[in-house]
């Protein structure tokens, strides 16, 4: 993908690739500004102005979804596929009732033909999405909900049109921990029982550990590291990763809390070739910054974008 940087396009994504199996959870996890968001509007064609998909493939059960027409991404969009964004407050339109806009979804995709039959099926979803009263929420408007009950009318919404994956980006951030835990488990309900596919984009790799089936991490716009969240947790191979890790405040961790050396580098300031992460790496090695870098086998199932997994297979394993 490509954007405007002082005249001139830049990559903002770039050797960016991974699946998503039926009925699995993947966490997107990494720093804020890598791209994580970005990934997501791009599965759907959501891109703001002036950003482009210069090359690559999306594909949903085959069809390929880069340059299909509008027509057809627009039957895609919520009935196989439906987005979760981070604040509610900014999704929902305060001028329309909860109910209307849950419903909208249904009448769009003609899931529920008449008033009562649409009435009925909202009051269904906001039921299963655990929101008290559901019928009473249904006539209310956003501003008078909490933050949690507005998430979870977001993901009502979401879920209308029955989706086969679902993409999530930062669905707790605006709320409290208490809350962020049951929106999780929510989710986590959602996968069970509808079947559904997740991809969880979050900055939490704590959170991301607790409800993924597999990780992969995003640096600089490209995947550094990918795996179950067993190797990732526990035998990480990127040092991004490892450094991520060493950030989290564990029971039993005795040692000081190391914060990542440096800032994420800004599109424009990716190197053409080479690691994006080497100037903040303590590991790098003189062709960090020279040499075409590719996912390299660590574990079976396990990948990391680092010379150091080539040059020794086993991954270094987590900070101490």
């Amino acid at each position: 993908m490509v954007g405007p940087a002082g005249g001139r396009p830049v990559l903002l994504l770039r050797s960016l690739s991974f699946v998503v199996e039926p009925g699995e959870i993947l966490g997107l996890i990494g720093e804020s500004g890598c791209g994580k968001s970005l990934t997501l509007l791009s599965v759907l064609g959501l891109l703001p102005r002036g950003l482009a998909v210069q090359a690559g493939s999306v594909r949903l059960d085959g069809m390929e979804l880069i340059g299909a027409p509008q027509r057809a991404m627009a039957a895609i969009r919520g009935r196989r596929v439906a987005i979760i964004f981070q604040d509610p407050q900014n999704c929902l339109n305060p001028s329309f009732t909860i109910g209307r806009q849950v419903g909208e979804a249904l009448c769009i995709h003609k899931l529920a033909r008449g008033r009562r039959a649409v009435r009925d099926r909202v009051v269904e979803l906001l039921t299963e999405v655990g929101l008290p009263d559901p019928e009473g929420c249904m006539d209310r408007f956003p501003h008078q909900l909490s933050g949690g009950m507005q998430q979870r009318a977001l993901i009502a919404t979401a879920l209308a049109a029955g989706p086969q994956l679902l993409l999530a980006d930062e669905p707790t951030t605006a709320l409290d921990v208490s809350v962020q835990a049951q929106i999780m488990e929510l989710l986590r309900d959602v996968n069970r029982q509808r079947g559904c596919s997740i991809v969880l984009v979050t900055h939490d790799l704590a959170l991301a550990s607790q409800f993924c089936d597999r990780i992969a991490v995003m640096y600089a716009g490209q995947i550094v590291e990918e795996g179950s969240v067993a190797n990732i947790v526990h035998r990480p191979a990127h040092p991004y990763t490892q450094g991520l890790l060493a950030c989290l405040p564990m029971l039993g961790r005795r040692q000081q809390l190391r914060p990542i050396p440096g800032e994420i580098p800004t599109p424009d300031e990716v190197l053409a070739v080479g690691c994006a992460f080497a100037p903040r790496c303590r590991h790098r090695l003189q062709e960090c910054t020279s040499a075409h870098i590719e996912l390299h086998e660590a574990t079976d199932g396990h990948r990391a974008r680092c010379l150091l997994v080539r040059h020794s297979p086993q991954p270094v394993g987590p900070p101490t």
